[in-house]
């Protein structure tokens, strides 16, 4: 009880001294300059820090980076960021823009500093930030950087499993320590009682010499006695005898005692051996008590990160899967660009393209050979007929802009605005007559009805945009699609109706044929030409 009231009394004492180490400090701060004063601005820092008076800490932090800006001082420049990064992620309001600023704090630091210890530091709260943020690609990027500063400290320092055990290994020689003291204390004992039996043995000796002393003078008075008469040699005999009796019980009385010390000073010292051999005992079996339910501890919370970093890990993968699956639907509607200005900005601005080229397809006498068709005939006829026209517009890079019933409608040069794109349409308008006419071949082959289509192509400026809110589309506007349908309508079976401007563009490399004249609503007449084939100087 007084070992710990005085325990007690020196941690209060210290408590106190080591507060009012710490404000004599922080008044004598103003007067610090150089590393001094860094020194102990950072430990006013930790210790407002440790007591969680994180504005006093932010204050004191953000004076020191200002005297480190002012004196170009890179070393505790990055140190005072790191500190006030650290007490902003503390602070109860504007949790978010804490985050911000505190984050642009801890990306100057490492900048700016060469120590591992800081820097390894820095990273463990940007991984804080990015898993409040939930930015787990970015807080697995920097898990494996502190990885491997943590691997190389595990292997100089020897890991936080022998610095455990040896935490325990001293608070076992401490006790140890302890026993021994208690071990020579008991020895300690033990002489005493050993000059205890040899006081007593001195004294048995002086009772033996006085039992010869005694002897003598017996031997003496009955020398005497000799000269005395009958009743004084009976007096002094009794006498005698009671004096005899006297010393053999005192003798026996001495040596009962004797025997009874060293009997006491024995289980004593028993009793001293079995207590020190149990508190060993009782001492090794906490110790591997401790040590078993650490390890037990350890390998739970191991297991315990491996099951969460394994559910992380799948969630991740799916979370992944799903954004590529969005992506590759949203890139199935849109063109890429166009896409990417979705995602980044919410939404697409309108563009007007000078020289975009428009296709227009339409199958003859739709509506009469679907009524000899079933629905899912009729679909799937389709569908395998457009399917084909998307490979073929995706061979020569063109855009899908729509299908309307059994029409199909796609455009060269966009979304870039490129002026090389009209041959590539002409070419891909041939492919496709070329495809329906070897479908055609089969289908009558096999006597099912069969689709064949008219193709126009038209030249122009158009514009084109996103449309809608929730089921919005990519579309394009302008006279130049009222053309190009114009040229589809006014085209025949299985050929490739093009407008004079698309023609002005192409006639290098394909061989045309002049048709007349079209009217078009809202553009007036029309040159119109058939494409024949490529040239063999500059076709396909």
């Amino acid at each position: 009880m007084k070992q710990f009231l005085l325990i007690s009394l020196l941690t209060i004492i210290s408590v106190t001294m080591f507060a009012q180490n710490f404000a004599r400090m922080e008044r004598n701060l103003s007067n610090q300059s150089g590393d001094a004063y860094f020194k102990d601005a950072i430990a006013i820092f930790d210790n407002y820090y440790g007591k969680s008076s994180y504005p006093d800490a932010q204050k004191l932090a953000i004076e020191a980076t200002r005297k480190a800006k002012k004196t170009n001082n890179k070393k505790w420049l990055a140190v005072s960021l790191n500190r006030e990064a650290k007490a902003l992620l503390r602070m109860p309001n504007r949790i978010v823009a804490n985050r911000n600023v505190a984050e642009q704090k801890l990306r100057e630091s490492i900048a700016l500093t060469n120590d591992k210890k800081l820097h390894r530091a820095d990273l463990k709260l940007l991984r804080e930030i990015a898993y409040a943020r939930g930015k787990f690609r970015e807080k697995k990027d920097i898990d494996q950087e502190i990885a491997i500063f943590e691997g190389k400290e595990v292997e100089d320092s020897g890991g936080g499993l022998g610095n455990l055990f040896g935490k325990k290994r001293r608070e076992a020689e401490d006790k140890a320590a302890g026993l021994e003291v208690e071990k020579a204390a008991i020895a300690a004992q033990k002489e005493e009682l050993t000059e205890t039996v040899d006081a007593l043995e001195y004294r048995q000796v002086k009772l033996r010499q006085q039992k010869a002393n005694l002897a003598g003078r017996v031997a003496a008075k009955e020398a005497a006695i000799q000269l005395m008469n009958e009743e004084q040699v009976r007096s002094e005999f009794m006498i005698l005898e009671q004096r005899r009796l006297v010393d053999s019980m005192s003798y026996a009385s001495n040596l009962d005692f004797m025997r009874l010390a060293n009997q006491e000073m024995k289980n004593d010292e028993l009793a001293s051996q079995l207590s020190l051999e149990k508190t060993q005992r009782n001492f090794l079996i906490a110790l591997i008590g401790c040590a078993i339910l650490t390890l037990i501890g350890l390998f739970l919370r191991f297991m315990g990160m491996k099951a969460h970093n394994k559910v992380l890990e799948e969630k991740n993968r799916i979370i992944e899967e799903e954004r590529k699956r969005s992506e590759e639907l949203l890139l199935n509607i849109l063109p890429k660009i166009v896409a990417d200005e979705l995602k980044s900005k919410g939404a697409a601005n309108a563009k007007r393209f000078d020289n975009a080229t428009v296709l227009f397809t339409d199958f003859k006498n739709f509506t009469n050979i679907s009524k000899k068709m079933t629905p899912e005939e009729l679909v799937k006829d389709l569908d395998y007929c457009f399917k084909a026209f998307d490979k073929i517009i995706e061979k020569y890079g063109l855009e899908k802009i729509k299908t309307i019933g059994d029409s199909y409608m796609c455009a060269g040069g966009l979304p870039t605005g490129s002026n090389s794109k009209a041959k590539d349409v002409v070419r891909a308008a041939l492919e496709i007559q070329d495809f329906l006419a070897q479908w055609k071949l089969e289908r009558v082959a096999s006597n099912q009805p069969f689709f064949e289509a008219r193709i126009g192509i038209h030249t122009g400026p158009i514009v084109a945009g996103v449309v809608g809110n929730k089921k919005f589309a990519y579309d394009i506007w302008g006279s130049t699609v009222n053309v190009a349908s114009r040229m589809e309508t006014g085209g025949e079976i299985g050929k490739v109706n093009v407008s004079a401007t698309t023609f002005n563009l192409i006639k290098e490399e394909f061989e045309c044929e002049h048709r007349g004249k079209l009217i078009a609503k809202n553009y007036g007449e029309v040159d119109m030409y058939f494409v024949r084939k490529p040239l063999k100087n500059g076709g396909v």
